[in-house]
């Protein structure tokens, strides 16, 4: 009896050189727009937290607490993953400070013809109530 081989094509090298590339980039844009996405939340938190302990500085005037509220944020926004490329914004009123970070990322296909951006950028704003007791227990209404 007699085997007959099969002659193996090359459709199946053809058919990987196509779609190893093309799952590759979906992986890596993925991966890239989850970490613009975290950055995104660690940036909002990060800016909260500067707010939330500005607002409980009770004592000093306005000018004292946008400087303290700006290097609490400076500090907060140095460890991030993406750099940020303007100092955060500040915003301080009677009832509410606001601290506003602007963050960057340079896209690595910005010479692409499909995608003629070479950075992604967005604003992150949070906000937190400034109450005095003191204040509100003295109040006449």
């Amino acid at each position: 009896m007699k085997i007959k081989k099969k002659k193996i094509k090359a459709y199946m090298t053809i058919e990987a050189s196509f779609i190893v590339p093309v799952c590759t980039m979906i992986i890596i844009l993925t991966i890239m727009f989850l970490f613009f996405l975290y950055n995104n939340c660690v940036v909002y938190q990060d800016c909260y937290i500067a707010a939330l302990r500005g607002s409980q500085i009770m004592d000093a005037s306005s000018a004292e607490v946008t400087g303290k509220v700006k290097t609490y944020a400076n500090e907060l926004l140095d460890n991030q993953i993406y750099q940020y490329t303007v100092s955060p914004t500040v915003d301080v009123g009677m009832l509410s400070i606001k601290v506003t970070a602007p963050t960057r990322i340079d896209l690595p296909f910005a010479n692409m013809a499909l995608y003629n951006r070479s950075e992604a950028s967005s604003k992150r704003e949070a906000s937190s109530t400034r109450i005095d007791p003191t204040e509100i227990v003295r109040a006449v209404h």
